[in-house]
């Protein structure tokens, strides 16, 4: 156990006056948590009076799912702090997230960094998984991890391919509601035949998904893509694909993961069937919109259902135009698709993107001569 706890203390961080951890320190699993390193954690306020404040870093969508199933030690290690007038912080992503806070008895600070996505996913970007399946894998990769733009001036093509196969690829593994809603539209609309389309239905039973137009079957796509390699690995028809519909993780608040990351970073036109303004957040963050492709009026609209069939609706459109005519289209934005591209290599190692918190954090430890956070490129700009 000693060994445990030593291996995990270099995601735990005491400063002057705040304990700092990354992820989910208090353990992997929300069933069988890591009780001794819950009370190291503990120890370090009991001992170090000047210790003032928790910051917990919980930075992807797997964090924020173990986190709001967290069993009964953690709820009282919280609580043991917040008695002990220590500050508890959450940083995370998301606007508005749901989280257990009814079990603490008190709401804790809340720092949303919609950033954070950009940083801990940065690093998936840099290895090459074995299932990572593409015809000349280090042309993508080199893309990637450098300052050139290779799928950019390649009209988003692999090589050695001169038109696009399909006009939107869409990656759906868990049934959610939202996934549900979008393709009964795709179905309602005649879009998921010759298009790169996934439905893996993780965890659940057809019998049991409540469709009300497509006839739901398991989907995969012809070159053996799967999840959850969605940032290590693209797969031939997602680049085959000119454009990409986007559901994401959730649709209950504004919450990005890799598979909003992905098309960012590789350069492809995307919408995303979910909330009422999620592409204008995007704009508000800084990122170019496709207008030359999409009408985005549906951003605006309240209603999920009228939105969701608005947002399909451009494919409709887009399905009209011969695919001859796609890598046109592209060009037609390739100058946004290469600024947002260069924006979410930036971000990692832009300090002005990190809530106040990590950067303090940082400084820290640069003055100090300590390693830096896990998730922080050690390119970062100061």
């Amino acid at each position: 156990m000693i060994n445990e706890i030593e291996k995990n203390k270099n995601k735990i961080f005491q400063y002057d006056n705040t304990v700092l951890t990354w992820e989910t320190d208090f353990g992997e699993y929300p069933n069988n948590p890591n009780i001794e390193n819950i009370k190291y954690i503990l120890s370090l306020f009991d001992k170090n009076k000047k210790l003032s404040k928790f910051s917990w870093l919980l930075l992807n969508e797997f964090d924020l799912e173990n986190f709001a199933l967290y069993t009964k030690p953690i709820i009282e290690a919280i609580k043991y702090l917040y008695n002990k007038k220590i500050e508890i912080e959450i940083i995370t992503c998301g606007s508005d997230y749901i989280v257990p806070f009814n079990d603490w008895g008190f709401t804790p600070k809340i720092t949303y960094f919609n950033y954070c996505i950009f940083v801990t996913y940065c690093n998936f970007f840099s290895i090459i998984y074995p299932e990572f399946h593409i015809t000349e894998p280090q042309n993508l990769r080199d893309c990637l991890l450098s300052d050139n733009s290779f799928l950019i001036d390649n009209c988003g093509l692999r090589p050695g391919i001169t038109e696009y196969k399909h006009y939107f690829t869409s990656l759906n593994n868990r049934p959610r509601p939202h996934r549900i809603q979008t393709m009964d539209l795709l179905a309602k609309y005649d879009l998921i035949d010759g298009n790169a389309i996934s439905f893996l239905a993780e965890g659940s039973s057809l019998k049991t998904l409540n469709f009300s137009i497509w006839k739901p079957k398991i989907l995969k796509l012809s070159d053996g893509y799967k999840y959850p390699s969605a940032v290590s690995f693209t797969g031939n028809e997602y680049l085959d694909s000119f454009a990409q519909l986007i559901t994401e993780t959730t649709d209950q608040c504004f919450f990005l993961t890799e598979k909003t990351l992905l098309p960012l970073m590789i350069g492809k036109p995307f919408i995303a069937c979910n909330i009422q303004g999620f592409h204008k957040i995007l704009k508000r963050l800084g990122f170019e919109l496709y207008d030359e492709i999409f009408d985005y009026s549906f951003d605006s609209e309240p209603d999920q259902t009228k939105r969701f069939d608005m947002a399909i609706q451009n494919f409709v459109e887009l399905s009209k135009i011969p695919k001859k005519d796609l890598k046109h289209l592209y060009n037609k934005v390739r100058d946004k698709l290469l600024f947002n591209r260069m924006k979410t290599l930036a971000i990692p190692t832009d300090i002005n993107s990190y809530p106040d918190e990590i950067k303090e954090a940082i400084y820290y430890q640069i003055k100090n001569n300590l390693p830096l956070l896990p998730f922080v490129d050690h390119d970062i700009k100061l």
